[in-house]
């Protein structure tokens, strides 16, 4: 089967939905290929590939390899997945009505296998997290973005601000 020119593949020995490979796939398990979400699964993996995340996963590797010593290096590589998969459920969510938000919060929870709900911390603040986002209206996207906005015209406005009247180089020259 191929997806907007990305092929998807059914593999046992895929635990979860998955993008692999130097040329990259879209990996599901037999079970999510036999279900009613199938399309949602292949939709939210080919969101993670137009993200790019397969190549920030690599260099999250990388850093984490060469900075091995360093726990600030593992502590950013942890918050920069749960940056990734925040980031593909909201440009997920952002084209689903509640019911199909509701749907896809179902089909998170039923991706992770039934041994590793527990280990992969189901109850802990990623996952519930990735919950609350989609189960809750958000209702803050366009305050953050007239704050961001106010944010960049602000920087922008103080990169020209002269000081005591004067710009900084003819402070300086008046110097030499």
């Amino acid at each position: 089967k191929t997806v907007r020119g990305v092929k998807v593949y059914i593999s046992k020995s895929a635990g979860v939905p998955c993008i692999a490979g130097l040329r990259p796939s879209i990996y599901i398990t037999p079970e999510a290929a036999n279900s009613k979400s199938e399309t949602l699964i292949i939709v939210h993996e080919y969101v993670h590939l137009r993200h790019g995340d397969h190549i920030w996963s690599v260099i999250r590797a990388i850093a984490m390899i060469v900075f091995w010593w360093n726990p600030i290096i593992w502590a950013a590589a942890v918050v920069s997945k749960q940056d990734a998969e925040l980031a593909c459920d909201d440009a997920i969510s952002a084209k689903l009505n509640d019911a199909a938000r509701l749907k896809y919060a179902h089909i998170l929870l039923d991706t992770i296998p039934q041994k590793h709900r527990y280990a992969t911390g189901l109850g802990s603040a990623p996952m519930k997290e990735r919950i609350l986002m989609l189960t809750k209206r958000q209702k803050n996207r366009g305050i953050c973005l007239i704050l961001a906005l106010g944010l960049a015209v602000s920087a922008v406005g103080c990169s020209f601000v002269s000081v005591n009247g004067k710009t900084e180089e003819t402070d300086n020259s008046a110097n030499e």
